[in-house]
C-alpha cells in the first residue's frame, strides 16, 4: 500500500508504503520546498507466504529513495552491540558489511567502480537519536511506530537542499543476532548491509516476479541466511552508478 500526504498549498508532506501484513517498508517527509526532510527504511523477518532474499545476479532492478545521494564523507559510529557477542566480532561484521558498498563486493563478478564516501570513526557510548552523528546500535524498536517489528531500520537526515546528512541505523534487540551464519539467528552483516544500502540512499525492490529477491535491497531475510554478504547484480549496478 502506497500513502501519500499533501499539505493545504498541495505540497507533498510525506508518503508511506507498507506490506501486505500492515509493516512499514518506508516512509519519507518532505520540506514545503519539495526537498525531503527525512527518511526510515526497513528491513523483516520472512512472513508466512512471503519469499526471503536469495542473493544472487538473477534481477537488474534499482531504486532510489530521493534524486541526492552523499558527496561528502559520512562519519560514523557504532554504540551497543548485539548481546552474547563480542563486541570487536560484532564491529568487523558491521564493517564488512560496509566494505560490501565500499569496493562493490558482489557475487556476479560486476567490477568495482564505486567509492561511497564514508569513514568508520569507532566506538561510542552514543545512541541512535536526531543529533547530527551517523550512529549504528542495537535496541528495542517496540515503541516505534515506523520500525515495530523490524530487524533493523535506517533513518537519514537531509539539509535544506535534500542532501543526506545523518543516518542511523538501529538493530532490534528482540531478536536473535550471529556473526557466524547460526540457522537460528539472523545475519548482522547481510542485514546490516541491507540498512547501510538505504543510508547510501538506495531503497527497496518489491517485484517478485523480477526476481528481486536476488538483490540485498529486497526487504526480506530468512533467519540464517548469509547470501546478504554480497551484493546482487543491481545492487552492484547502482553503486557503481551513483558512487
Amino acid at each position: 500500500m502506497h500513502c501519500t500526504l499533501f499539505r493545504k498549498d498541495d505540497s507533498r508532506f510525506a508518503r508511506l508504503y507498507s506490506d501486505s501484513h500492515a509493516r512499514v517498508l518506508g516512509v519519507a517527509f518532505y520540506r514545503s520546498s519539495g526537498v525531503l526532510w527525512s527518511a526510515v527504511d526497513t528491513s523483516y523477518a520472512v512472513a508466512p507466504e512471503e519469499i526471503g532474499a536469495d542473493v544472487k545476479c538473477d534481477s537488474s532492478s534499482q531504486a532510489s529513495i530521493g534524486p541526492t545521494f552523499w558527496r561528502e564523507p559520512r562519519h560514523w559510529w557504532i554504540g551497543a552491540t548485539a548481546k552474547g557477542i563480542d563486541r570487536d566480532v560484532v564491529v568487523d561484521a558491521v564493517r564488512n558489511a560496509q566494505s560490501e558498498w565500499t569496493n562493490n563486493i558482489n557475487w556476479c563478478g560486476i567490477k568495482d567502480e564505486a567509492n561511497p564516501p564514508a569513514q568508520y570513526e569507532g566506538k561510542t557510548s552514543g545512541a541512535v537519536k536526531h543529533d547530527g552523528k551517523s550512529v549504528i546500535d542495537w535496541g528495542s524498536l517496540e515503541n516505534d511506530q515506523d520500525c515495530n517489528g523490524a530487524l533493523a531500520c535506517a533513518g537519514t537526515w537531509y539539509d535544506e537542499q535534500g542532501k543526506p546528512v545523518e543516518s542511523d541505523i538501529r538493530f532490534n534487540t528482540a531478536f536473535k543476532w550471529s556473526t557466524t551464519g547460526a540457522s537460528d539467528a539472523y545475519d548482522i552483516q547481510s542485514v546490516a548491509a541491507h540498512e547501510i544500502g538505504h543510508v547510501l540512499q538506495f531503497d527497496h525492490v518489491t517485484n517478485q516476479s523480477n526476481r528481486d529477491y536476488t538483490e540485498l535491497m529486497w526487504p526480506y531475510v530468512d533467519i540464517g541466511d548469509t547470501t546478504g554478504r554480497k551484493l546482487g547484480r543491481g545492487d552492484a549496478l547502482q553503486d557503481n552508478n551513483h558512487y
